[in-house]
């Protein structure tokens, strides 16, 4: 396998873990200090602010996948933006990562059913299972909201509907903005970089 292609299987090379861990730690920043103050805002509107910051957690996670071609890149992402996100200083604690495990393996299923082919619907596909998957442990696993069973469908088809759009517009669009600029065929056009497993 020539070390310039990205493609689905296959080893993970140098470039491609790094690829995730600076993604995982530019979001683990970006979440602990803008997304979680924005998250405290929406959520002072009621429990349907909860699904309007949902999305901003998970598009990373499309982008890792989509440049480096490899399964498991979505979810091995979304573990260590938790790990990133607790050592900045998250006031979640431990227990953030069961939910980024949630969030990366909704995530990851979305992705696979679309072939992790770069896409709007790959991406798409990948934030509505993943929001919903956070909606899940959120309500049933963790038990944190007693709502309504009406309540709770609405936050599900909240949470789907939103992921959808979200993460498909952020995570594609950022994606092909970077495809735009030369930043990915650049990336991997680089042979200094060792896939680790053939």
């Amino acid at each position: 396998m020539s070390e310039m292609t990205t493609t689905r299987g296959g080893g993970y090379s140098t470039r491609d873990l790094l690829v995730v861990a600076v993604l995982a730690a530019i979001s683990g920043v970006v979440n602990v200090f803008v997304v979680f103050p924005f998250a405290k805002l929406v959520e002072g509107i009621g429990p349907f602010g909860l699904p309007l910051n949902t999305f901003l957690f998970v598009f990373w996670g499309s982008i890792a996948a989509f440049i480096t071609g490899k399964p498991l890149a979505a979810l091995m992402w979304s573990l260590l933006d938790g790990v990133v996100e607790m050592l900045v200083g998250s006031g979640s604690g431990s227990i953030l990562l069961l939910f980024v495990l949630f969030q990366g393996l909704g995530l990851e299923l979305g992705l696979a059913l679309n072939g992790y082919k770069p896409s709007f619907r790959s991406a798409a596909t990948g934030g509505a299972l993943a929001c919903v998957a956070f909606m899940i442990a959120f309500l049933y696993v963790f038990g944190f909201a007693e709502h309504p069973i009406g309540t709770q469908i609405g936050l599900l088809a909240a949470e789907a509907v939103v992921g959808w759009f979200g993460v498909g517009w952020l995570g594609y669009g950022i994606y092909k903005a970077l495809q735009r600029t030369g930043a990915i065929s650049q990336l991997r056009a680089d042979r200094s970089f060792q896939v680790l497993e053939e």
